[in-house]
């Protein structure tokens, strides 16, 4: 059967005929068509998901929809790296402060790692 057939069935019965459309390829709903029929998405769906996506990411974050930052604290520091800006002085100071104590274990797992276990006597000639 025909869409057209089938519309005009759908017509004939009193109902309202079929609107949706494939999604096309090209564009992430058509990237997602591929994923959901188990195939492997062809190239141009992979390019328009991939511009899609980046054009996403890069697109500036509604204020009105973020919480307010929570200044002072290492997250106020987190809050300001999501929204692409640098972090303000107080909070800066307070993710410093927070990670501190995780970098020094960090450098004195490293400084172990590199030291030998046990150094090897020294051998002194026979006399």
């Amino acid at each position: 059967m025909t869409t057209t057939s089938y519309d005009e069935v759908m017509i004939s019965l009193g109902l309202e005929p079929s609107t949706s459309k494939q999604a096309k390829c090209g564009t992430p709903s058509g990237y997602n068509r591929h994923y959901r029929l188990g195939e492997a998405p062809c190239q141009d769906c992979v390019d328009g998901r991939a511009a899609y996506r980046q054009a996403r990411r890069a697109a500036p974050k509604d204020p009105s929809r973020l919480p307010s930052i929570a200044h002072g604290t290492s997250r106020g520091a987190h809050q300001h790296w999501y929204r692409n800006e640098p972090p303000c002085d107080a909070c800066r100071a307070a993710y410093n402060t927070a990670c501190r104590p995780a970098k020094q274990a960090d450098a004195r797992r490293r400084r172990a790692a590199t030291r030998p276990a046990s150094l090897p006597q020294r051998l002194t000639p026979a006399a």
